[in-house]
């Protein structure tokens, strides 16, 4: 009462002054708790943002060493790395190269690359997983270029691929062997099929959030993927560096951690910076905040709206102890009953603004209620109504709800007040939620007289806590997925926080508060060093840590993670350490299984005895499980026993029990089921009972070994402690046992071939005599056989010499048509000859294996067209019908040797037409499919000539046989073709079967079994065409030394446009004569001749010191020649083989005389090499003309007097380590050509190229 009358003395001016500083210090307040209320909510955003990135770069880290990782194993892959080297020495074997496609294209579907291809160490294309080419652009090589220099994997980072308008992003590794790059592999990802939508993903609901991937160019900002808010970025949006206030400005310029700035649509953003470590990419994590601060609004508003409430309540309340100052004691008593009415008249205008529903209840009387107008806004019932009817609120309470509200009210008649949240059930069906606080208000006795309060509309924050518990959960689930958990420690109080995915990995009781000391404690003894050191660093110098270490549950189970920390500082000081825990020990297992199966099957490949492939086997298996007991039994049907072949660590009394076979043993069910059986302690079966506490085991496990579908033994495992076998070590186990039962049945099959060697060794013993003495005849036979070609070879090239060459040089200048006519027949005649002597020449070879295939793309069909070309003059003329039949599907591309195919279907078509007189020929083209890009090529010639009698038809394939009624006048032939044909055929693995009946014709049918089907164009072969007007010889001297005038005459008609003297000489004596007289450059010599043949000319001039340094090439009809002078040396410089050419006469020449090419050809290919040199190639050119000038041009003249074969492919084989040595690519191919044919016995080829090294030293010393 004194309070109040002090109250009711002050001044107007003293009510004022207290109204304004009241007002004042409630303005204050409310100013103090609305920023209270922004820290909180701040700090609270930041943290989402900063975990959420944390999340972000965890899963963008994770992805890229996937990728690094997948290029690591498929790149050290033994099979991969064999199959490299094997394609790099054989490039046109379609076998290597299908298998290394087939295990990319396996390797490409499970993991999803956009494409698989192998390049050069150059850059130069290989192959793809498409079969495909793929360009490789200048970007690409320097990249390649850097990963075969270093020897490691190189990523490209994204770029935009201009061609296919797609953005690409390249992992390149090395195939490495023998510590040197032999190729490089490329694993192509197209970042839209996960990367991008990864970037994006948001683990909580957001209408704002977006996460963008950055890297600067030049002065410049470039987004690397597709924005939410922006399409067809990625590589395209840029900003520049001078735009300091956008957040993506500010990461290029090397800001970290949170900032708020304006993004690239101009609006306010607070985001988190950070780095991807080993790479060049800034990950921008960021959302609106208009999105961030749109909760704190709302609390600002109401926080405002309480403050000026408070601020009139209180000036009211001033304002009224003002008023009633000067009132009389009647006047108050009198005016109370006013006063409270004008009070409740104010009240009723406050509340009626409000949009809370504010109610007020007299405990005595009838009309005893009031409410604001809100009533009829939030519960949807008019105010008239509610008074009415005063019981509709706790009617509309939601039955679920009903026993909180009345709980409600018995509090406040217990308490005095009472504050409860419950639904309502609007009439029109929608559902409210209410938080109702009331009160009683009691009189000057202490009694209730009056009850009243406020009953706030909260259902949008219970369906905002509803949607945050939601995402909550979700991100909970995430970490659950992805077993991520959090962390956090605050360094002002020491206190520890989990998630609930970190408790369990930890296997922790979540009710359980960790400390950093427990924490530490539970990685293993000798991880826990490492953790206390990486967290001392983190505190004191601010380094982050990304550890993998092993970790013991508090189950004391031992798993392996991935502990990940960030300080966070505040004024320069460390304040808290924040990160995930990952549990990686499925990963580590994985790790595990695949290195030990490498290294078992690396061992298990060479072992040959069987109890060191048992020892091996199991050692992998005890490491691989942690089971240190267990036994190796094979499956013996005959008894139904299993046969112990190996045990370790338990007793024999053990190892017998276990091979028990009752119809309940574990051994029974093994073979009957065929399943693996894994045992724990109360699982062991009866039968082991008592052994089994003896041996203490407590984990078993029996896998079964197979081979074709049936199990032939088994593998036990044990230990004497209980172990945790998960599915990811079973399926270890169980693979790597198959693993060792293919092993074990090659070291039994390998035994079972022992004997049967040792038993085939004493028939071969026995054999080998009779051989021996059929071996010396057939010897004897082949080399009269040899003899015979040879010379009939040589009889029949020399007057060859003279009719192709004079027919090609007449037919060229004759206009006639007539005489041109009887020249083509000349030449026609002697190509008939040649194509005889080559048949005999071909049977030899196939013979005597020497004769080797060169198979390439080839279009089937269009060679048949080719063929009935060839013969439809001849068909034509005898009136027959040709038909070529083809299956629809017939590939356009078959890999066979063209040359080959066609000579023998020449052969079948040729007789064919030749003993067809009418009717019809048939050519039919078929096949059937063997497997995957494989078919049997079936080929049938059909005509209705003569027939074969079937008594002949065995012997129609022998060589020079003919069939008896064979006119050799009327059809003529050798009675080769079909003798060649066919072991051309059974070259290519297929055969020849004929059915004819005599007088009716005949059917050829080729077979030719998995033939491989190709894609790409058809071999072509451009034949070399000479221009003669290209080279200019200098002036020179040229004998030729012949007995024939046509053949001397010949040369001359070759030589008629060039500058070179020329001189003639009949003979060897007069050659010798000419020679001493004009000393020529270069002298050609035929072999036979009267007066003095050309050997002993040769030897003469060898011999005389004027012309021994002059080079004699030796004409001749034999190609295999080589004839040595007294000391065992090569007699000639040189030889050409009848009929000469121009272009092989000039390209002698060339060798000997001084030329220029008028096409500049030489300069241009000097100038080639030049450009194509890099620096380090330039300055090691001098040492390797040296090394070339001093240490093989003496080999290479010593190997022109030798002619020595295996010399010849040393000096190839040294040539091409030479230019490998010092990266001379051109070098290095021309060695291995010429090591090549010398291996092969190309003696033609070989003479040809051995030869050109003369003109490389030209070329080189001309650099």
């Amino acid at each position: 009462m004194n309070n109040k009358n002090n109250l009711q003395t002050l001044s107007k001016k003293q009510i004022f002054v207290l109204i304004t500083i009241l007002s004042v210090l409630i303005l204050i307040s409310g100013y103090l708790i609305y920023k209270k209320q922004e820290d909180t909510f701040r700090s609270q955003k930041y943290d989402e943002l900063h975990a959420i990135a944390d999340l972000k770069q965890s899963q963008i880290e994770s992805w890229l060493k996937e990728r690094i990782g997948d290029a690591k194993i498929i790149s050290q892959s033994t099979f991969l790395i064999s199959g490299i080297n094997n394609l790099m020495q054989d490039s046109i074997n379609m076998n290597i190269k299908q298998g290394i496609i087939d295990r990319f294209q396996l390797v490409q579907k499970e993991m999803g690359y956009k494409n698989i291809f192998l390049t050069h160490t150059n850059g130069v294309f290989l192959l793809s997983v498409f079969n495909n080419t793929v360009e490789i652009n200048d970007f690409l090589k320097r990249k390649i270029v850097e990963a075969t220099t270093k020897n490691e994997i190189v990523l490209t980072d994204f770029y935009f691929d201009q061609n296919k308008n797609k953005i690409n992003f390249d992992i390149i590794s090395p195939i490495i062997k023998n510590n040197k790059a032999i190729a490089i592999l490329v694993l192509r990802i197209d970042p839209n099929n996960f990367l991008y939508p990864l970037i994006q993903t948001w683990p909580t609901p957001s209408r704002t959030a977006e996460t963008a991937i950055l890297r600067v160019e030049n002065e410049s900002v470039v987004f690397l993927n597709e924005l939410r808010h922006r399409k067809n970025t990625a590589l395209k949006l840029k900003i520049s560096l001078n735009r300091t206030n956008v957040p993506a400005v500010q990461a290029a310029l090397g800001r970290r951690g949170l900032f708020e700035g304006i993004d690239y649509r101009g609006v306010k953003v607070l985001s988190d910076i950070r780095i991807i470590p080993t790479t060049n990419w800034i990950m921008l994590s960021k959302v609106d905040e208009s999105e961030i601060y749109a909760d704190l609004n709302l609390t600002a508003l109401i926080i405002t709206g309480f403050t000026f409430l408070l601020i009139i309540i209180c000036g009211i309340g001033l304002a009224f102890i003002y008023n009633s100052r000067q009132k009389t004691i009647y006047r108050e008593l009198y005016s109370k009953e006013k006063l409270l009415e004008e009070s409740k008249e104010r009240f009723n205008r406050l509340v009626s603004e409000m949009n809370d529903i504010v109610w007020t209840a007299i405990l005595e009387g009838s009309k005893n209620i009031d409410v604001n107008d809100s009533i009829e806004f939030v519960l949807g019932i008019s105010k008239e109504k509610f008074k009415a009817n005063p019981k509709l609120w706790i009617e509309m309470v939601h039955p679920e709800d009903r026993a909180i509200a009345e709980a409600s009210n018995k509090e406040l008649f217990e308490k005095g007040k009472a504050q409860a949240e419950y639904r309502i059930v609007r009439p029109d069906g929608k559902v409210v939620w209410l938080l109702d606080h009331k009160s009683l208000i009691y009189d000057e006795n202490g009694k209730a007289i009056q009850m009243g309060g406020i009953a706030k509309d909260i259902t949008q924050r219970k369906l905002d806590e509803e949607e945050l518990k939601e995402s909550r959960e979700l991100l909970s689930l995430a970490g659950e997925i992805a077993k991520v958990g959090g962390w956090e420690l605050d360094l002002k109080t020491n206190l520890v926080r989990w998630t609930l995915e970190t408790y369990r990995i930890h296997e922790l009781d979540p009710t359980i508060q960790p400390s950093l000391e427990m924490a530490i404690n539970f990685y293993t003894f000798e991880a826990r060093p490492i953790i206390k050191s990486v967290v001392q660093k983190a505190i004191s110098k601010g380094i982050p840590w990304d550890l993998e270490l092993p970790l013991i549950t508090a189950k004391g189970r031992n798993i392996w993670v991935r502990a990940m920390g960030v300080p966070i500082f505040q004024d320069g000081k460390c304040v808290r350490l924040s990160g995930a825990f990952q549990d990686i020990t499925e990963r580590k297992l994985s790790e595990k299984i695949i290195l030990a199966q490498r290294d078992l099957g690396i061992l298990l490949n060479t072992i040959t005895n069987p109890l060191e492939c048992y020892r091996t086997s199991f050692k992998t298996l005890s490491e691989l499980s942690g089971m240190d007991c267990g036994m190796i039994y094979l499956f013996d049907k005959n008894d139904n026993s299993l046969d112990s072949v190996y045990s370790e660590g338990l007793s024999d009394k053990f190892v017998a029990a276990a091979s028990h076979f009752e119809a309940d043993s574990p051994n029974a069910r093994l073979v009957k089921i065929g399943e693996p059986i894994y045992l724990t302690h109360n699982e062991i079966p009866i039968d082991l009972s008592e052994n089994e506490k003896e041996e203490k085991l407590k984990t078993i496990a029996i896998i079964p070994m197979y081979y074709e579908d049936n199990v032939f033994g088994s593998i036990y495992l044990a230990s004497k402690k209980e172990i945790e076998i998960s599915n990811y070590l079973r399926n270890g186990i169980e693979s790597t046992v198959s693993l060792i039962a293919n092993a074990i049945v090659r070291i039994q099959f390998e035994e079972e071939i022992h004997m049967h060697r040792d038993n085939l060794e004493k028939l071969v013993e026995e054999r080998t005599a009779q051989l021996a003495a059929a071996k010396a005849e057939a010897e004897q036979a082949n080399r009269a056989k040899s003899i015979f070609l040879a010379n009939m070879s040589h009889e029949i090239r020399t007057p060859m010499n003279a009719i192709i060459g004079f027919s090609d040089m007449l037919y060229s200048s004759l206009t006639d048509e007539k005489n041109k006519k009887r020249v083509e027949a000349i030449r026609s005649s002697g190509k008939t000859m040649l194509s005889l002597i080559n048949d005999i020449l071909d049977l030899s070879k196939v013979e005597a294996g020497k004769l080797t295939l060169a198979p390439e793309p080839v279009n089937v069909v269009k060679l048949a067209e080719e063929i009935e070309v060839v013969f439809l003059q001849k068909i034509s003329q005898k009136h027959l019908d040709f038909m070529i039949e083809t299956e629809s599907d017939i590939p356009s591309l078959l890999l066979l040797d063209g040359l080959r195919l066609r000579q023998v279907l020449f052969n079948l078509i040729g007789n064919a037409v030749k003993f067809t007189e009418k009717g019809h020929i048939i050519l039919i083209l078929d096949k059937k499919v063997r497997g995957e890009n494989l078919i049997d090529l079936i080929i049938s010639v059909e005509d209705t000539g003569i027939g074969i009698p079937e008594d002949e038809q065995k012997i129609i394939f022998e060589p020079f046989t003919q069939q008896k009624e064979q006119s050799a006048k009327k059809y003529g032939g050798t009675g080769l073709g079909l003798a060649i044909s066919k072991r051309l055929i059974e070259m290519m693995g297929g055969e020849i079967k004929l059915k004819s009946e005599k007088g009716k014709g005949s059917t050829f049918t080729i077979f030719i079994p998995s033939v491989q089907i190709v894609e790409g164009e058809p071999a072509v072969t451009k034949e070399k065409m000479f221009d003669p007007s290209q080279t200019i010889f200098e002036k020179g001297k040229v004998l030729i030394v012949d007995d024939n005038k046509t053949n001397r005459d010949l040369l001359l008609d070759l030589l008629e446009n060039s500058d070179l003297q020329i001189f003639q000489a009949r003979n060897g004596k007069e050659g010798i004569e000419i020679a001493n007289k004009e000393l020529p450059d270069v002298i050609l010599m035929d072999l036979r001749m009267p007066v003095m043949d050309g050997i002993e000319a040769t030897r003469i001039l060898k011999s005389q010191e004027s012309t021994k340094h002059i080079p004699i090439t030796c004409i001749s009809a034999s190609s295999k020649l080589m004839i040595k002078d007294d000391n065992g040396l090569n007699l000639f410089d040189d030889y050409l083989l009848k009929p000469v050419d121009l272009s092989a006469l000039v390209d002698l020449l060339k060798k000997y005389l001084k030329f220029t090419s008028s096409d500049g050809k030489v300069e241009e290919e000097k100038r080639q090499i030049l450009i194509e040199l890099s620096d380090e190639q330039k300055k090691s050119l001098l040492k390797l003309k040296n090394i070339l000038t001093s240490e093989f041009k003496p080999r290479f003249e010593e190997i022109l007097k030798s002619n020595l074969i295996n010399e010849m492919e040393q000096f190839g084989l040294d040539l091409e380590k030479l230019g490998n040595e010092y990266s001379f690519a051109f070098l290095s191919q021309y060695g291995a050509e010429v090591a090549s044919q010398a291996e092969m016995f190309e003696i033609e080829k070989l003479e040809i190229s051995f030869a050109k090294f003369k003109n490389i030293l030209e070329l080189l010393e001309g650099l």
